[in-house]
């Protein structure tokens, strides 16, 4: 499944969750599968306040959809997004 759609069908997700994740994967590097935009980009993107951003991407996080890399005090965050495996 792929990662928009696998958060689309999560209903436990408030719906501007998807917006957020849809904003992650514009900025999606081809070589790596990770996003490195910083909260200002990603918000405006996703027509959302920082926080509301904040709470979405803790939201995806708990999920299991992303996986947030904090580099460190001036580095940007590095988004991954999670495929999950569905059980049977």
């Amino acid at each position: 499944m792929d990662w928009l759609e696998q958060v689309l069908a999560d209903q436990d997700l408030p719906d501007a969750a998807f917006k957020v994740a849809f904003a992650i994967s514009r900025h999606l590097d081809e070589k790596t599968g990770e996003c490195h935009r910083g909260h200002t980009p990603l918000a405006r993107t996703a027509h959302v306040t920082q926080g509301t951003l904040r709470s979405l991407l803790k939201s995806l996080t708990e999920r299991g959809h992303l996986e947030i890399i904090r580099p460190g005090a001036k580095g940007a965050n590095i988004y991954r997004p999670n495929i999950l495996v569905r059980r049977a």
